[in-house]
């Protein structure tokens, strides 16, 4: 990506409503998909967590977000949309991948889910520094990318975000980002969505 370029437009089903809605604490999951709130896992019919290993394209395992570290196997229904920056199958996630269902709990303690997504981490923080396409805060570091778009809204503390284009994100700024931790090198998050506020 050349730092330089502006984006405002929003790519998939991330919405206005991540920025207004996902809380205060950096690192709090959220989903921007069909029938999954944007929240995390606080034991209701919806379930967040990180894929603790792969079946098959009908079966995984999920560590959830919230609750006990026993891995909760979950198994899709007929017709089931999974969705992983589009269209994708239970195979294209990896040990480690955060995501969010929609679905019922059954008797013996697993899942059914009609819809399987990605899910984003919200982080807000102080920039600290600038090196190229990472932004180096204090909650992390952020990787932008050509895939990164500007977004308004309204902050934690209801302070007005500004849709800053990615190339004129300076150090001193508070940010806040969307994005996925990369599960297989625990790498910056990868920036989706972000906006600046002073």
């Amino acid at each position: 990506m050349e730092r330089g370029s502006s984006h405002t437009s929003v790519r998939g089903k991330v919405t206005r409503r991540l920025f207004l809605g996902a809380g205060a604490a950096a690192g709090v999951a959220v989903v921007a998909g069909r029938g999954v709130p944007a929240t995390a896992d606080d034991g209701g019919p919806w379930l967040i967590g990180k894929v603790d290993r792969v079946d098959s394209e009908h079966t995984f395992h999920v560590t959830r977000v919230r609750g006990d570290s026993v891995p909760v196997r979950v198994d899709l229904t007929a017709g089931a949309t999974v969705v992983r920056d589009g269209p994708a199958s239970l195979t294209d996630f990896q040990v480690g991948d955060e995501v969010g269902a929609a679905g019922e709990w059954n008797q013996d303690g697993s899942y059914s889910a009609y819809t399987v997504e990605s899910t984003y981490r919200l982080l807000d923080a102080e920039v600290q520094a600038v090196d190229g396409e990472t932004l180096a805060t204090a909650a992390g570091g952020v990787l932008l990318s050509d895939e990164t778009r500007a977004r308004t809204g309204l902050g934690p503390n209801g302070q007005e975000i500004e849709a800053t284009p990615v190339a004129d994100i300076e150090a001193g700024e508070h940010v806040v980002v969307l994005g996925r931790r990369n599960a297989a090198t625990d790498g910056p998050l990868e920036a989706v969505v972000v906006g600046t506020y002073e």
